[in-house]
């Protein structure tokens, strides 16, 4: 349960536990790491600078200006960027690719948002964290990997129908914790 491993706190988000970036770091071990993103509620920053101990760009972003200030202080003088942009609207725009993304997406909202699908009607009703995983999944390099924090019950949720989507917008879902 990675809840074992997450430090939460009021307000949303959380900071992560030592045990959190571990296993990041462990999921991308003896992988070839030239770029990576880490977005996401009170993550960023803290993945991203043990991910540039592999040498590798890393772009953190967050929408909430706090976090930024603090990342920015966090990963002064590393090659990690900070940038304070709403990541689904960020990673719409973006051309970069990544060989690595980590993010813990907002939980609990749900919307009608564009998706990087193929033909007109791209747009769905759609849970946000669903919503983050596609644009954040549709930026990876041919092998990169993603890794994504999701509310327990993400896959079991049918009217979401994350595992679909995902599949539609060009993703597999090999595993998941919760």
């Amino acid at each position: 349960d990675i809840r074992g491993i997450v430090n939460l706190r009021d307000g949303g988000g959380f900071i992560p536990a030592k045990l959190v970036i571990e296993l990041v770091m462990g999921l991308s071990a003896g992988r070839k790491i030239l770029t990576a993103l880490d977005f996401g509620c009170g993550v960023v920053g803290f993945v991203g600078k043990a991910l540039e101990q592999q040498k590798a760009e890393v772009t953190a972003l967050t929408q909430v200006s706090e976090c930024a200030a603090f990342s920015k202080l966090l990963c002064k003088g590393t090659k990690v960027d900070v940038a304070c942009a709403n990541p689904i609207a960020w990673l719409e725009k973006t051309k970069l690719r990544f060989d690595f993304v980590f993010g813990a997406p907002p939980f609990g909202l749900k919307t009608e948002l564009h998706l990087p699908l193929q033909g007109t009607n791209s747009k769905r009703n759609i849970d946000s964290v669903t919503a983050h995983m596609a644009w954040a999944g549709s930026r990876l390099t041919d092998d990169g990997i993603g890794i994504f924090v999701v509310p327990t019950g993400f896959v079991e949720n049918q009217s979401n129908q994350s595992v679909e989507t995902l599949n539609a917008c060009g993703l597999n879902l090999i595993a998941y914790l919760s």
